[in-house]
């Protein structure tokens, strides 16, 4: 077993130790390839992560939609600009269901370990519909003190509504 010690100063998955951290038994056999990933893309896909995902898509929509249409009621934007830049924020404020999705305990434990530090959730963002946004950088609206600590956790439910 590897000792990580005290917190990290940088993330686990980008320490330059990863590879022998990787190589120990740190790491649980699903938590491998998802921390592997990580270090490599900078990404990692977790098919199937959320299973009841069907269900609460299906609550999501119930409890986004009035939020929606109010959006469209109080803006100039045509339609077809609310359909494309629709998103909520901090819908988990009033959503129990996203705040269940956002604070789930099971990515909390995983990030957690793979950052080496206490993670927890500090925003949502919600999309009626898939923004379709290039290549950007979200680093001036998102950052963490000690840098290199925050990690964006997409769930996508464009199959489930």
């Amino acid at each position: 077993m590897v000792n990580i010690g005290s917190a990290p100063t940088v993330p686990i998955i980008e320490s330059p130790f990863f590879a022998d951290i990787a190589a120990s038994d740190y790491f649980a056999a699903h938590e491998k390839k998802i921390a592997s990933d990580l270090n490599k893309y900078g990404f990692a896909i977790l098919p199937g992560f959320f299973s009841e995902i069907k269900e609460q898509a299906t609550q999501l929509r119930a409890d986004l939609q009035p939020l929606y249409d109010e959006m469209a009621i109080s803006t100039t934007l045509t339609p077809e600009e609310i359909a494309a830049e629709a998103r909520l924020q901090d819908a988990y404020r009033t959503s129990q269901t996203v705040k269940d999705i956002a604070c789930d305990e099971r990515i909390i434990k995983l990030l957690t370990k793979l950052y080496g530090r206490q993670a927890f959730a500090f925003q949502t963002l919600n999309f009626r519909y898939g923004s379709q946004q290039a290549t950007h950088s979200d680093a001036m609206h998102f950052h963490s003190a000690p840098e290199r600590y925050m990690c964006g956790v997409w769930v996508a439910l464009e199959d489930w509504l």
